[in-house]
């Protein structure tokens, strides 16, 4: 969590998420909800610029050291599809062994 908060910090400057930013302001919406760095605006707009934030910098921290950003990009997208299934399986392996632990109602809740 702190990280994520540090690299949305560190990314309010960036030229992108000012330009998104300013985007928000233009659009409005019912400020109920926080963005970071201060201001409020609709759910779904802080979700989009919130999420901006957290991940503008990582993903540069890719892009900058010259890694091959296609190959992030796969290794994400493979671990994001395959966490519905390995993580009820990984707590009925570890958790299991404490407590009953139904892997299969988890993997449909997810």
């Amino acid at each position: 969590v702190l990280d994520t908060l540090g690299v949305a910090i560190g990314a309010l400057d960036g030229i992108p998420m000012v330009a998104v930013r300013g985007l928000l302001e233009d659009l409005g919406g019912t400020p109920t909800t926080t963005l970071i760095g201060g201001g409020k605006t609709s759910p779904e707009r802080a979700a989009f610029y919130n999420s901006g934030l957290s991940r503008y910098l990582d993903f540069m921290d890719s892009y900058l050291a010259k890694g091959d950003v296609a190959l992030s990009v796969a290794m994400t997208s493979i671990s994001t599809l395959i966490a519905p299934f390995l993580t009820p399986l990984l707590c009925m392996w570890l958790a299991g062994k404490y407590m009953d632990v139904d892997g299969g109602s988890m993997m449909l809740s997810i």
